[in-house]
C-alpha cells in the first residue's frame, strides 16, 4: 500500500514533467528556424554532372549491367591542414566509380574517338574487357577477342600508329611458366610471347625509351617464388617485326615490385630503381659505344640509405625541373615510410632530401603515384599510410610539402593501384585508383571556398 509521502511526490513531479516537455519542444522549434538560417549561409557547390544512358549507335555492344555508378558524389575525405581565411582549399570529388573485374588494369585515351578506355581481365568470363567512357561520363563496355591475363600496359611500343596491349600470363597452379604477352590493336592479335621459366609473380612492365630510339622498350622484373629474380629489357625488333629479349641480368635477392626510370643525373642515360630485399637497387643502360661497359641494361648497386621496400615512381614534385625518385617501405617497427630522392651531383648518387613517415600500426603493401592535378606544373603525390591514404604538394609560399587532403580507406577501401585520366576531358588529371574491392574511383581537383570545411 502507498503511503501518503508516497502520493504526495509524485504529485509534485507533474508539473516539472510538464515543464521539461514544454522546454523541449521550444529548444527544437528554436533549432529550426537557426538551422534554415546557418544553410542559407553555406557557399553553393558548383552544379553536379548527370549520369546519361548510353546512345543508341552503340547500344549493341556487350555490356555490364549496372556497373556505372552515380556521378559528382561527395566524398568521405577528410581536410587536414591549418585553416585558412582567404584563399580557396582544395577538395577532391568522385567524379565516377566503376566495379572493375582485377585490380591490374591500364588506361588509354583515344583521341579520334574523344574516349577514356580501361582495359582489364575478367577470370571467369576467359576475356578481356574495355571500358569506354565518353567526356559526358557516358559508360559502356565491350569484349575483345583476348583470353583472360593481367593488362599491364598499352602503348605504342613499335611506333605504327596501332596499340600493343601488354599482357601477363601463367601456367595454372603453383608450378609451370609465366609468359609476357604482347597483343596488336586493331585485330588484337598474338604478335609475341616471351616465356618466363617458373617466374609467374607480378613482372611490373614499364614502358621507357632506354635508348633514345624510335622506339618504346618494356623493362620488367620477373621473380619466382623459388627465390630467382631477374631484371630484364625487352626490345622492338624492326628487322623481324617482333619483341625480343636484349636484355637479361641476375637481379638482387627479392629483387621485386613497382620501378621507377628517368634520366634521373641528366647524364643522357636512363637510370631504373627497383626494390629488393636490402633496400632499392639502381640499374642503367648505356646507349652509346660498342662495348658492354657503355651499352646495355648494368647493375650499378644499392641506393645509400634506402629503406628496403617494392615500390618505386619517378616524379616531378618541386620548381627545380628536376626528376625525383620515390622509395616506398612499411613495417610494423617505423610504420609506412616514403622517402623522396634526388639526383647528388655525382654519377648515380643520390641524396634523401625529405621522409614522409607514419606510424598507424599496419604494414604491408606501400604504393604512391604522383600527377599534376592542378596544372601548376607540378606533381601532387598521394601516398598509403593504412588506413589512410594522404595527399601532399609542394608550397612555393613556404618552400615545403604541405598535406591537403586524406581519404579514409576503411569507407573508401584500400587502393593498391593507380593511374591519371581526364575523363570528362577538362584539361585537369584525375586520381584513378582502384581499391582491394576492385572499385575504381576517378577523384578530381575542387578548389571551394573554406566555408565548405
Amino acid at each position: 500500500m502507498k503511503t501518503r509521502r508516497e502520493n504526495s511526490q509524485k504529485a509534485h513531479m507533474v508539473p516539472k514533467i510538464l515543464f521539461t516537455v514544454l522546454s523541449i519542444f521550444l529548444l527544437l522549434a528554436a533549432f529550426s528556424v537557426f538551422d534554415g538560417a546557418i544553410a542559407t549561409a553555406h557557399i553553393t557547390p558548383g552544379k553536379d554532372k548527370a549520369m546519361s544512358s548510353a546512345p543508341s549507335d552503340i547500344a549493341e555492344l556487350p555490356c555490364i549491367p549496372d556497373w556505372a555508378k552515380r556521378f559528382a558524389a561527395p566524398v568521405e575525405g577528410t581536410y587536414i591542414g591549418p585553416p585558412v581565411q582567404v584563399q580557396p582549399a582544395p577538395r577532391y570529388q568522385l567524379l565516377m566509380e566503376v566495379e572493375i573485374t582485377s585490380d591490374v588494369f591500364c588506361t588509354h585515351f583515344d583521341k579520334g574517338n574523344s574516349l577514356t578506355k580501361i582495359y582489364m581481365g575478367d577470370y571467369p568470363g576467359n576475356q578481356i574487357i574495355v571500358h569506354n567512357i565518353t567526356k559526358n561520363l557516358i559508360g559502356y563496355s565491350q569484349v575483345l577477342n583476348i583470353p583472360y591475363g593481367l593488362t599491364w600496359l598499352i602503348e605504342d611500343l613499335d611506333r605504327d600508329g596501332n596499340l600493343e596491349l601488354v599482357i601477363q600470363r601463367g601456367d595454372p597452379g603453383f608450378g609451370g611458366h609465366g609468359y609476357l604477352d604482347i597483343h596488336s590493336a586493331p585485330s588484337w592479335e598474338l604478335r609475341t610471347r616471351i616465356v618466363l621459366e617458373y617466374m609467374k609473380i607480378y613482372f611490373y612492365p614499364l614502358a621507357v625509351n632506354v635508348d633514345n630510339d624510335p622506339y618504346l622498350e618494356l623493362y620488367l622484373s620477373p621473380a619466382s617464388l623459388w627465390g630467382f629474380e631477374r631484371a630484364m629489357v625487352v626490345q622492338y625488333d624492326p628487322q623481324n617485326d617482333t619483341f625480343v629479349v636484349t636484355d637479361d641480368l641476375l637481379a638482387p635477392t627479392f629483387h621485386y615490385g613497382q620501378s621507377a626510370a628517368a634520366d634521373f643525373d641528366a647524364d643522357g642515360q636512363i637510370e631504373i630503381i627497383t626494390g629488393n630485399y636490402d633496400g632499392y637497387g639502381l640499374f642503367e643502360y648505356g646507349g652509346g659505344g660498342t662495348t658492354s661497359e657503355y651499352y646495355g641494361l648494368h647493375y650499378k648497386g644499392l641506393i645509400s640509405g634506402a629503406i628496403p621496400g617494392n615500390w618505386a615512381i619517378s616524379l616531378r614534385p618541386k620548381p627545380d625541373n628536376l626528376h625525383y625518385a620515390m622509395l616506398g617501405s612499411s613495417s610494423f617497427e617505423i610504420g609506412f615510410t616514403y622517402q623522396l630522392l634526388k639526383p647528388s651531383g655525382d654519377d648515380n648518387a643520390f641524396e634523401i632530401v625529405e621522409s614522409f613517415n607514419q606510424d598507424t600500426g599496419y604494414a604491408g603493401i606501400h604504393p604512391s603515384y604522383a600527377i599534376d592535378d592542378d596544372n601548376d606544373g607540378l606533381d601532387e603525390i598521394c601516398m598509403g599510410f593504412h588506413p589512410y591514404r594522404k595527399v601532399y604538394e609542394w608550397s612555393t609560399s613556404s618552400g615545403q610539402f604541405i598535406h591537403i587532403w586524406t581519404w579514409d580507406e576503411i569507407d573508401q577501401g584500400t587502393f593498391v593501384r593507380f593511374a591519371g585520366t581526364d575523363l570528362d576531358q577538362d584539361g585537369y588529371n584525375e586520381w584513378c585508383m582502384v581499391n582491394h574491392l576492385n572499385i575504381l574511383k576517378f577523384f578530381e581537383r575542387r578548389l571551394l571556398a573554406v566555408q565548405e570545411y
